[in-house]
């Protein structure tokens, strides 16, 4: 049996900085959150920056990346020729990104070892974290009576993260895409105004409220998963002497429970179903396969 830990810092991460935008460009406005109806605060870009990009792709000497896995490993030789191994692993990867230089929306949630930290004042503290990943796997085989062998293999894997490619700043966790015609849900808890428009006016302006992005639940924290993966597969062969020719039949089975686990879903951006605009917020969009037997064998001669 071993026992092992792993650590690592990656430093120096790239940084992509809009030349032509900064943090004093946004004004805080307020709204609610449609998860738990507490206030929360935004920001919206001044109009007169509205479209200008001119993008320097940098590093950062501040954003960095820690991980850290912790593991357990075995061995062993049982009794009648039997053989057991495996291992058990936790593992965690927190990511600091507070150096942000354009968008105040994105220092929300931007320090994962404390991810309260830099919410805007007054603003509820959510008690959001990000947890280890427990992962394992047992594999073991054992000769039975009359050639038979019975070999089985378990595997116990986290769920992947809620993941969004919409866009290369907010990589997962649940997020609000905001336009001039986003309502609250109908079920959005007090005093959160049902139905009503969450962005009425922003600086007496109409078009500057396009587009608006920002996260509600961060990125790989608890909650932000697809499905556990536990998985069994089995195999059993049986050697059998037909003169000087040896047949090795053999069957296999993998996913033995037929565990339906969900491992996509079509979007992290948070939306309430209605008669003409159905919900894609954490649907399922991909399963584990299913069980599968395989029949095959194996001739020398």
């Amino acid at each position: 049996m071993t026992a092992s830990w792993y650590h690592g810092t990656f430093h120096n991460e790239i940084l992509y900085d809009n030349q032509l935008v900064s943090l004093a460009d946004w004004t805080p406005v307020s709204i609610f959150n449609p998860i738990d109806g507490t206030p929360m605060t935004i920001y919206n870009l001044s109009p007169s920056k509205n479209g200008q990009v001119s993008t320097l792709d940098t590093s950062s000497p501040t954003r960095k990346r820690t991980y850290d896995s912790y593991g357990v490993q075995f061995n062993a030789r049982l009794p009648h020729g039997a053989t057991l191994l495996g291992g058990f692993g936790f593992d965690r990867l927190l990511r600091n990104t507070c150096d942000e230089p354009d968008d105040p929306n994105q220092l929300r949630f931007c320090d994962d070892a404390n991810l309260d930290a830099n919410l805007p004042a007054g603003e509820t503290q959510r008690g959001y974290r990000i947890p280890y990943q427990a992962q394992g796997k047992v594999s073991g085989s054992v000769s039975l009576p009359a050639g038979i062998q019975v070999s089985a293999s378990f595997q116990s894997n986290p769920g992947y993260p809620n993941r969004s490619l919409t866009t290369t700043r907010i990589t997962g966790g649940t997020s609000w895409l905001l336009s001039r015609a986003t309502r609250y849900p109908a079920t959005c808890p007090a005093p959160c105004p049902a139905n009503a428009l969450v962005l009425p006016t922003l600086n007496g302006t109409p078009d500057n409220a396009a587009n608006l992005r920002v996260q509600l639940i961060p990125y790989n924290s608890e909650g932000q998963f697809t499905d556990r993966i536990n998985q069994l597969d089995l195999r059993v062969t049986k050697s059998v002497s037909v003169g000087r020719t040896k047949i090795l039949p053999q069957l296999e089975i993998f996913n033995v429970f037929n565990s339906n686990a969900v491992v996509l879903q079509r979007s992290t951006d948070y939306s309430i179903a209605t008669a003409t605009a159905p919900a894609t917020y954490n649907q399922p969009s991909g399963i584990l396969n299913g069980r599968i037997i395989g029949l095959g064998a194996q001739v020398r001669w």
